[in-house]
């Protein structure tokens, strides 16, 4: 047992900031479809399971790898084994040498309610697509802690380097957490890291290693870090600089008196900061591929579409996560004006009755779309459940740009009322990749291969 012995105990607190609003569920119904964990106080927090699989997830580790989250063998016992022989087993599993709290919110954090509603290819509601959920929002702020356990026979430098990649992947939106975080949810920024360590030395002190009054007197060492690593490992980046030519509604609706019975959608606690959410983006977008990929009748476009935006089958009970991230882009410099608005009877040429409302939109500003595009895109067959294509990545983010070159030069509308002109953009710059403008006609032309592979 001496090799397991402890010797070192390294502990990182974090602080971060919600750039998104967040839903991490308690799995219950109540005041809306997906209500947000609270604890026993009513407030408001994320369980640090959440936080340990999505840093497990995106390191690619299987609960039987051996890593630093512990692995176990639970079927060689099934395989033929004797008892005799499973104990003279030198290693059966690892416990995990790290150790993650929960996710606290600083003060009282604020909680809203997002709508959301399904749509068809007419942009009609679908039946029963109405839904709504609570959500942490956008400027929040938070603080867990990571505790790494260094024993006689670890590799010191290699657990900081993956507890440094970890937090790397956090911090460049590549890890996200909750429900709808490939549709804008769950992005969080690390505002600080402060670190210490605890050996036979200074064990006596570890009594005040949660003692938020003692740690938050250590200096901030996120540069030190993340020094040398680097940064978007498993997706590629596209960013759309685009400018509003006139106004934009994606509507979130009021209940309080005085207040428009509409309202643009805005996010974090100025309240007059607009966004364009993930999900309404999400939506032109996959609509417009899929006009591209028809009008270029590329075979098997459904199952394209299903790899690139993933799906839900609910009679195979077969799901699949989507190849892309949408993030929610705020809109800067956009003015707000409040019209008054009514419904006129197409026979009489004159107002329905009850039909009068108030609605709050924004006109003009500027915002800057970020698509993150994950490596490795493959089309899978679900008759038969196996890929029949290699990694068609490339393909894909040049299918993407053409919808995206659309939304820049106006043709591509984002939200409601879009046939009084609202939602149109125009560009503001460069499509980049990953940084840099140089490579997106290359993609473009890549993505003229599809039919051949998926023929």
């Amino acid at each position: 047992m001496e090799k397991n012995k402890v010797i070192k105990k390294i502990l990182y607190y974090v602080d971060v900031e919600c750039v998104s609003p967040i839903c991490v569920s308690n799995g219950e119904e109540g005041l809306t479809d997906c209500d947000v964990l609270k604890d026993f106080e009513g407030k408001p927090f994320i369980a640090g399971s959440s936080l340990a699989g999505a840093m497990r997830n995106y390191q690619g580790w299987q609960k039987n790898q051996e890593c630093l989250f512990g692995f176990s063998h639970k079927d060689d016992k099934e395989e033929g084994k004797g008892m005799t022989d499973f104990l003279k087993e030198e290693s059966r599993g690892r416990m995990s040498s790290v150790y993650i709290s929960d996710l606290t919110f600083i003060g009282n954090a604020v909680t809203t309610v997002r709508d959301g509603v399904k749509l068809n290819d007419r942009k009609v509601s679908e039946t029963e697509g109405k839904y709504d959920l609570e959500v942490v929002d956008t400027g929040e702020k938070g603080r867990f802690v990571i505790e790494a356990v260094i024993r006689k026979d670890t590799e010191e430098e290699r657990v900081r380097t993956q507890i440094g990649e970890m937090l790397a992947g956090l911090d460049h939106k590549e890890i996200r957490l909750g429900a709808k975080k490939s549709r804008g949810f769950g992005e969080l920024q690390i505002m600080a890291i402060r670190s210490t360590e605890y050996s036979k030395e200074n064990i006596l002190h570890y009594k005040d290693a949660y003692d938020e009054t003692e740690y938050i007197k250590l200096p901030d060492c996120k540069e030190s870090i993340f020094e040398g690593i680097r940064e978007c490992r498993h997706y590629i980046r596209i960013q759309v600089p685009i400018m509003l030519r006139g106004g934009i509604s994606i509507r979130r609706y009021s209940a309080k008196k005085g207040e428009p019975d509409y309202r643009h959608l805005t996010s974090g606690k100025d309240p007059e900061k607009p966004v364009i959410s993930g999900m309404s983006c999400t939506g032109a977008i996959r609509h417009r591929v899929k006009e591209i990929l028809y009008q270029l009748d590329v075979p098997k476009a459904e199952l394209l579409l299903d790899a690139i935006f993933g799906y839900v089958d609910k009679e195979r009970k077969m799901a699949h996560k989507s190849g892309i991230v949408v993030g929610e882009s705020i809109i800067e410099g956009a003015k707000p004006l409040t019209m008054v608005r009514n419904a006129v009877s197409r026979f009489e040429s004159a107002a329905k009755e009850h039909a009068l409302y108030k609605e709050k939109s924004y006109f003009g500003g500027e915002a800057v779309l970020s698509i993150y595009v994950q490596k490795g895109i493959r089309v899978l067959d679900k008759t038969r459940n196996e890929y029949i294509t290699g990694d068609i990545t490339d393909m894909v983010i040049g299918i993407l740009l053409v919808a995206l070159k659309d939304m820049q030069n106006g043709y591509l509308p984002v939200g409601g009322q879009t046939a009084v002109g609202r939602g149109i953009f125009e560009a503001n710059g460069n499509i980049t990749i990953d940084g840099s403008p140089d490579d997106v006609e290359q993609y473009v032309l890549n993505s003229m291969g599809i039919k051949g592979v998926l023929a």
